[in-house]
């Protein structure tokens, strides 16, 4: 009878240990998915690594930083507030992605499809946009302060930069030229923004 009870609690530790999720940090370096608080995060479900198929999962506030995601496909995700700074994310395909407020500091989006996504309030210092698509996406808000080959982006046709923090030497003209607009957002934007800003303050205050 003891036998079975200790069998039962090793099967339960193994599936626990084989349930949590991951993500791919550096050849062949896991991490354990963490909150931007550090707490455990809720999602359990298909290792965030390269070439995953992503689609519609809830990362939102996700400590994803440094992660190798290229060629993965997040379309129609939620990673609203998440840290992926300094993340591989080349080829990888975030259309109609939710990312506000996302920390994308020093990120590598070089071919990324960023399409039809939500990228207010996101923080885009220091990332690589070569080739990266922006086609109708909403940058209200966001923060490209010394962004990378941002004359080397796919298409800025359709994104709205309104109110955003512009590369340097890349002023309003430049972009309108581009096909970009600035508009003012819908008000449901704004919550979305300050819902944003907020995760980020909290993830500026750990480091």
């Amino acid at each position: 009878m003891k036998f079975i009870f200790y069998l039962v609690l090793v099967i339960s530790a193994t599936s626990t240990s084989l349930s949590a999720a991951k993500y791919f940090k550096s050849p062949g370096i896991y991490r354990n998915i963490k909150t931007i608080d550090g707490d455990p995060h809720s999602y359990s479900g298909t290792y965030v690594e390269p070439s995953a198929d992503l689609r519609g999962v809830d990362l939102s506030g996700a400590d994803l930083s440094n992660a190798y995601l290229f060629s993965a496909i997040l379309n129609n995700a939620n990673l609203a507030g998440a840290d992926l700074s300094n993340a591989n994310l080349l080829d990888s395909s975030l259309r109609n992605t939710n990312l506000p407020g996302v920390n994308f500091y020093g990120a590598n989006l070089r071919y990324a499809s960023l399409s039809n996504a939500n990228l207010s309030g996101a923080y885009l210092l220091g990332a690589d946009l070569f080739y990266a698509s922006f086609l109708d996406a909403n940058l209200s808000g966001a923060d490209l302060s010394n962004a990378f080959n941002v004359d080397y982006a796919y298409t800025w046709s359709g994104a709205n930069l309104y109110g955003a923090t512009l590369p340097d030497e890349f002023d309003q003209e430049w972009f309108e030229s581009q096909g970009a607009t600035f508009s003012v957002p819908e008000p449901s934007t704004y919550s979305l923004l300050f819902g944003g800003l907020a995760f980020i303050l909290v993830a500026l205050k750990r480091r």
